[in-house]
């Protein structure tokens, strides 16, 4: 979320996400986690085999990713390559969580990186709902 101090001259300043800003419940976002008609045409687009690969390996990338940040040591360039790869797998709140984390980057701060894990957690168990084999198989 991005204020607009108007006190001299107009600044923006990244705001983390508290329960105040953000519909959610603890770390339990309460928006859809996955854009489902995403999924199903880029499925149409490349067709089932390809679309399994394509979806254990960017389960794998995204885990291998997140896994190797430390608090400090991502960049706002790190998220924006998440955000990315989370929208053209239609991961919505993944997308919001990075655009959070590169924001708050771009402002000079370190990103809450324990949030855009929980948020890939989360979406990773929704993905798991309708496609089990290809998360298990990642």
């Amino acid at each position: 979320m991005l204020e607009i101090e108007t006190s001299r001259r107009p600044r923006l300043r990244v705001l983390q996400p508290t329960p105040d800003t953000v519909p959610s419940v603890g770390k339990e976002i309460l928006m859809n986690l996955i854009d489902w008609g995403r999924l199903a045409t880029l499925r149409e687009d490349i067709g089932p085999e390809s679309f399994d690969d394509i979806v254990m390996m960017f389960v794998t990338e995204m885990r291998d990713t997140l896994d190797r940040f430390t608090r400090g040591s991502e960049t706002a360039a790190d998220f924006h390559f998440l955000k990315g790869s989370a929208a053209n797998m239609g991961l919505v709140a993944m997308v919001e969580a990075c655009a959070r984390a590169e924001e708050t980057c771009n402002a000079g701060f370190a990103a809450d990186i324990e949030d855009v894990k929980a948020v890939f957690r989360q979406s990773l168990a929704e993905l798991e709902t309708r496609m089990p084999a290809q998360i298990e198989a990642a």
